[in-house]
């Protein structure tokens, strides 16, 4: 079974992103940035990462900017989430490594098929 690593500071988004993900794989939860680098700095391998952008202490850009310089997640496919909507922004992160931008709310079949095709 697929690994999924969903990572949100807001319990409620992350319930419904682990709710939708969980018809893909089985889903690991983080409440932010520095939770997800610990899971993965512990040895935990995901097939694929979906997280918010906008956390505090360690963000969405910050953990893309720290798998791809690790060699055991550089390859990992990152799907990033947020409430800003920017052509702009959405180079910029897709440029940093990201496979995907999605804004928020989140339509949870739409993530869900998008996450499925990544594998």
């Amino acid at each position: 079974m697929k690994q999924v690593l969903a990572v949100d500071d807001e319990e409620t988004v992350l319930r419904v992103i682990a709710l939708a993900l969980g018809r893909v794989g089985e889903v690991t939860t983080a409440a932010d940035g520095s939770e997800a680098i610990e899971l993965m700095k512990a040895g935990r391998r995901f097939d694929c990462v979906v997280l918010d952008l906008d956390m505090p202490n360690v963000g969405g850009s910050e953990v893309v900017t720290w798998m791809k310089g690790e060699e055991g997640h550089r390859d990992t496919p990152v799907v990033l989430l947020t409430a800003f909507e920017s052509a702009d922004l959405e180079q910029e992160l897709l440029a940093k490594g990201a496979r995907a931008y999605l804004t928020k709310p989140v339509d949870p079949d739409k993530l869900a098929q998008l996450v499925a095709s990544l594998f």
